[in-house]
């Protein structure tokens, strides 16, 4: 048996490691990935997964919809009885993962604070019997039963690795909103030594990469750990920006969702509508709402979705929305991340979002099928560009992201301009050149009168 290694081992680890005597060869792990999902591995897929047996610390920088879940998934295809933990920062995202999990043969659990385990699932989980193991920061650091299992030599004995997906959290989540984040580093120290962690996200700018790095403990040698970064580049999703025309308020930037006249719910074109203050998600699915054609009202399309509500709503949205049911989701970053969803033509960041990296994560969310195009907007209050809002505008640019402001204001190239300013090396989505050049919204439809919004409502 080849054992995990230690951080100053690592540089001198096989490419092709073996457990048990047995090798694993890049074929090998290529076969069985196929065998258990149907699909041929990617490149990037199966350098991951090979450097997390052989002990490795890893980084993967790769875009949203490319395949990131499967390098968890993949060492436990070529080894039994082995158990992986799963840093997940939302419970939806947990619930999908587990899901995704079960369907490539592995034994996954969610463990948060919306299901109750039995005694015996927690015997279960110490003595490693669920191989794949899903958990906010906050549960693994603080939930007195997690501890427990994390100590149980059996679990100990299992794990073979410790994931943090959209590990950009670390950095962007990590201050007085989730302090858990910035403990990870004390969850990796309660494992065995050696034992590998992965960093993953399709949005690893270098301050980000390093924030996430020295958190979880990886060595400053680059020797040490394995950087893949295939850039999050999606040619087949258009980025636009626009200027809000009128008062945020009022939504009506937003009528080019809706076709007051169309009465069949699959021509409305599956959207997402990211707003980030939670009672202007509710406003808005009530304006929106009534903008539907008058026999639509009352189907439930447009569904709001945000961190105060139920996760088994949130849940229910999500399926609602991914199966056609509910056409239009409006919500806060509580919706979405990681949702693998391929169809959704249009996502709308409604108002300027706090970072660059927010607005590529959502962005990211459109339009995952290997055919068609998707459209992301930004579409920003008018104080994001020079010289407008007067002092109150001045402030409020002061406080904002410097480069999503940049993104707004540059009048060359946006794609050099973010390639630069963000080390993505990627170019998120084809940028064009000028505002003229994005690709058109539908016209913006006319409004209802105010005697027939008062109708409708």
């Amino acid at each position: 048996m080849l054992p995990l290694l230690t951080q100053s081992e690592r540089s001198k680890a096989v490419t092709e490691p073996e457990y048990y005597g047995n090798p694993v060869s890049r074929d090998h792990l290529e076969a069985k990935i196929y065998q258990r999902t149907g699909f041929t591995a990617r490149q990037f897929q199966l350098e991951a997964t090979l450097a997390i047996l052989a002990g490795h610390d890893v980084i993967v920088h790769a875009g949203t919809g490319s395949g990131k879940t499967l390098i968890f998934a993949a060492p436990h295809f070529v080894l039994d009885n082995k158990v992986s933990i799963i840093i997940s920062p939302l419970i939806l995202l947990q619930q999908d993962q587990q899901n995704r999990m079960k369907k490539m043969g592995l034994n996954a659990i969610a463990i948060n604070q919306e299901v109750h385990l039995e005694p015996e699932v927690w015997n279960d989980l110490a003595s490693g019997k669920y191989q794949i193991v899903l958990l906010s920061p906050e549960m693994a650091l603080y939930n007195e039963k997690v501890g427990k299992v994390f100590a149980s030599t059996a679990f100990q004995k299992a794990l073979i690795a410790i994931h943090v997906d959209e590990a950009h959290t670390i950095s962007l989540w990590g201050g007085d909103f989730r302090k858990a984040y910035k403990g990870l580093g004390r969850i990796r120290a309660r494992l065995p030594k050696g034992i590998p962690a992965t960093i993953v996200s399709a949005t690893l700018r270098q301050n980000v990469k390093n924030d996430a790095m020295a958190t979880l403990g990886f060595s400053s040698n680059p020797l040490d750990y394995v950087d893949i970064n295939i850039g999050n580049e999606r040619t087949n999703v258009f980025l636009g920006i626009r200027e809000m025309k009128f008062p945020a308020s009022s939504f009506k930037d937003l009528s080019v969702l809706i076709d007051p006249d169309e009465t069949n719910t699959f021509n409305i074109p599956k959207s997402i509508v990211y707003i980030d203050d939670i009672n202007s998600v509710t406003l808005g699915v009530i304006t929106l709402n009534s903008w539907l054609h008058v026999s639509l009202r009352k189907h439930g399309l447009i569904m709001p979705v945000h961190a105060w509500m139920p996760a088994s709503y949130r849940s229910n949205a999500m399926a609602k929305f991914a199966s056609g049911e509910a056409r239009i989701l409006i919500c806060t970053e509580a919706a979405g991340m990681g949702c693998d969803i391929p169809d959704i033509k249009h996502v709308i960041q409604f108002g300027l979002c706090r970072s660059i990296d927010a607005l590529v994560q959502r962005i990211g969310r459109c339009w995952r099928a290997s055919d068609g195009t998707g459209e992301g907007w930004l579409i920003a209050e008018s104080w994001a560009w020079d010289g407008k809002g007067g002092a109150t505008g001045a402030t409020s640019r002061k406080s904002a992201d410097p480069i999503l402001r940049g993104l707004i204001t540059e009048r060359e190239c946006r794609r050099k301009y973010l390639n630069r300013n963000t080390q993505y090396l990627a170019k998120i989505v084809a940028i064009y050149a000028t505002q003229n050049q994005f690709p058109a919204l539908p016209t913006a439809r006319s409004q209802p009168s105010q005697d027939q919004q008062e109708q409708q409502l």
